[in-house]
């Protein structure tokens, strides 16, 4: 009965409905703090965060990629777009740590104004990161981003929300040289990073894109990911359903060792 109910409701009442469930539930639930073995410190504020920690410290999706990169044995580099609160860095440094403390250093770049703030002042005692805000896609010009409560969706696609600059990563300094581990989820703007990107992409090892289905040309990013050296294709995760939403693949090229 009550799915026949929501059903019935007109989608703007729906989004509305479920984004007042989403801030019930954010006021009803408690900040969850937790230290690490490594020594990071988690907190989890919202929804939104439990979904995300569940995925990257508990589902470990991003584990064999990050241990992968780590094999090394050298300083990695890491790029980080759509850092969203860190959690992805704070798990790459958690294995980093936990694997005899590995060296590293970690771009991030988010580009919600309101994650970013909450980005900087989770991993503000961190070391060996830096942080940048501006959106990634084109390699200039200003686009809106949505804030939304559940902030893993904030999307440029939305149509509305803040004005927000692109930033340029060709003229990031740290980027310069070869890039270790790249992890992209830009909720559907990837097309737009990989085509502006060609020569960044060429200096990265290894690289983990979640795809949006259905605001992306996936099988355009797989066909410009090869013309960047990217070889192998591994999926990591899908999205539940007949015609999934989004997908997390693993890009890899023949000179790096099979993954673990």
């Amino acid at each position: 009965m009550k799915s026949q109910l929501r059903r019935m409701l007109p989608t703007p009442l729906k989004t509305a409905l479920r984004s007042l469930i989403r801030r019930e539930f954010n006021l009803h639930l408690p900040l969850l703090q937790f230290t690490l073995q490594s020594g990071l410190h988690i907190d989890i504020s919202n929804e939104c965060d439990w979904y995300i920690y569940n995925e990257i410290f508990v589902e470990g999706m991003y584990d064999e990629p990050i241990k992968t990169a780590m094999a090394s044995g050298r300083t990695i580099h890491v790029l980080d777009v759509g850092a969203n609160v860190g959690l992805f860095t704070l798990r790459f440094i958690d294995l980093a740590r936990r694997s005899g403390d590995v060296p590293y250093h970690a771009t991030l770049v988010e580009g919600s104004p309101r994650v970013t703030k909450e980005l900087r002042s989770r991993l503000k005692d961190v070391p060996g990161i830096e942080i940048l805000h501006g959106l990634v896609g084109k390699r200039s010009g200003t686009s809106l981003i949505t804030e939304h409560d559940f902030h893993g969706k904030n999307s440029i696609f939305g149509g509305q929300g803040v004005s927000v600059d692109f930033l340029d990563l060709d003229l990031v300094e740290s980027l310069g040289t070869e890039i270790d581990l790249l992890k992209c989820d830009i909720e559907g703007a990837e097309l737009l990073f990989i085509e502006n990107y060609p020569d960044l992409l060429k200096r990265v090892k290894l690289a983990v894109f979640e795809l949006h289905h259905r605001t992306c040309d996936t099988d355009r990013c797989f066909d410009l990911l090869r013309a960047s050296g990217f070889t192998r294709n591994k999926m990591l995760w899908q999205s539940r359903g007949a015609h999934p939403e989004c997908s997390v693949h693993q890009f890899s090229k023949d000179d790096l060792p099979d993954t673990c």
